[in-house]
């Protein structure tokens, strides 16, 4: 499998729905180390902006692969923009909570998360569904022959600009944050003190469950 790291984006505010951020889901399909993931719900126009602006990117990785490959085209996976049955605008995101290196040594991953003023939360605050926030998002680009070529939102930090907390849920400048002028507030560090963690060198691209539907470019 190809696998191309690229650069990292902010989303615009959006509503977050499947919640796991502060703590990595342990279903049974996401493995030993867990899987961070949430759905963040956009309205259309924001929606429509993310896509164009990761559009040149997509087509750059793609026709660097099809080169690779030494094809002309090559199929494509579904992207990680959907359109639900009520016609909700959202995107998936999901990174392994860790991994083992080459030379057999674990590694854990987490998600940096951050108040509407850019302060880290680091108590043991849980993001619930329903709750306003914005994403730092690494652009994965991958290729596999059975599935083709995708792109998957790995979370790498959140803002929580209006914090819902679990229970009551639907049932920062590296990643472009900045301060608020209201909102969810959490004393900390700095933003920039807490982006140290280890690159997910050994993420993984399977097949996905049961989806609305996916949009393309």
């Amino acid at each position: 499998m190809t696998r191309y790291n690229m650069k990292t984006i902010a989303t615009p505010k959006g509503t977050a729905r499947y919640c796991w951020l502060t703590n990595p889901s342990k279903g049974e399909y996401d493995g030993k180390y867990g899987t961070y993931r949430t759905e963040l719900v956009l309205d259309e126009a924001d929606w429509t902006a993310l896509k164009n602006q990761i559009k040149p990117d997509y087509e750059e990785a793609y026709k660097a692969e099809c080169a690779k490959q030494g094809k002309g085209e090559l199929k494509r996976a579904d992207l990680p923009f959907y359109i639900d049955k009520d016609g909700k605008h959202f995107i998936k995101t999901k990174m392994k909570g860790g991994g083992e290196r080459k030379d057999g040594s674990e590694y854990k991953l987490s998600v940096a998360l951050f108040d509407a003023k850019a302060n880290p939360i680091t108590d043991d605050t849980i993001i619930g569904g329903g709750s306003t926030i914005k994403l730092g998002l690494k652009l994965q680009f991958w290729f596999v022959s059975t599935l083709g070529f995708g792109m998957r939102f790995e979370p790498q930090g959140v803002q929580v600009i209006e914090l819902i907390p679990v229970g009551k849920a639907e049932n920062a400048s590296s990643f472009g944050f900045s301060a608020e002028e209201s909102g969810y507030a959490h004393g900390g560090e700095t933003f920039e003190q807490t982006l140290d963690q280890p690159t997910n060198d050994n993420a993984e691209t399977t097949k996905e469950e049961a989806k609305p539907s996916a949009a393309d470019f």
